[in-house]
């Protein structure tokens, strides 16, 4: 029984401190790539029209 709750433990140490933070970026850098180039379109419609 004391294994399982230590290995619970390191589990969720793990997907806390590891994990968790590490998919947040990976969503974050592609947010920001397609906003970036969502951003950069719009611009050269806008060039196109003036």
């Amino acid at each position: 029984m004391a294994f399982l709750v230590i290995g619970e433990l390191i589990t969720s140490t793990l997907l806390s401190q590891l994990v968790i933070p590490v998919v947040y970026r990976g969503v974050d850098d592609i947010v920001n790539l397609l906003h970036r180039s969502t951003t950069n379109r719009r611009e050269t419609i806008k060039a196109e029209v003036d």
